[in-house]
């Protein structure tokens, strides 16, 4: 007979790293530039594409909650913290990404480059 190998304690742990850099990548500050553009113009833009972004990660996560309302299992006693942390961390990526596209859709691109 096998040895039964415990893979939550690494499971855990990863959970806890990308949970700890999904919420320093949460603080970090993005600066865009564009020439021409007024910093209240650039504000206004980069305001604009932060709540598009924010509804489309709404819209998408509906989505998610309908599809995994219908394969739950009530009552399982399972511990969803782990696929949480992943999730929030997914979810953090692809609003930057969606918040970069938006940005650069208006003509904006990395400040000092």
């Amino acid at each position: 007979m096998k040895p039964r190998v415990n893979v939550l304690p690494p499971l855990l742990l990863a959970g806890l790293l990308l949970a700890g850099c999904s919420f320093f990548a949460a603080d970090q500050k993005r600066d865009y530039s564009r020439a021409g553009a007024s910093d209240a113009e650039r504000i206004a833009d980069f305001e604009s594409c932060k709540e598009q972004a924010r509804a489309i990660l709404a819209r998408d996560q509906t989505i998610d909650q309908d599809i995994a309302s219908g394969s739950a299992l009530p009552g399982t006693g399972t511990d969803t913290s782990l696929q949480s942390n992943l999730d929030a961390y997914h979810a953090q990526q692809r609003y930057d990404r969606l918040l970069d596209e938006c940005m650069r859709e208006r003509g904006y691109g990395p400040a000092g480059n």
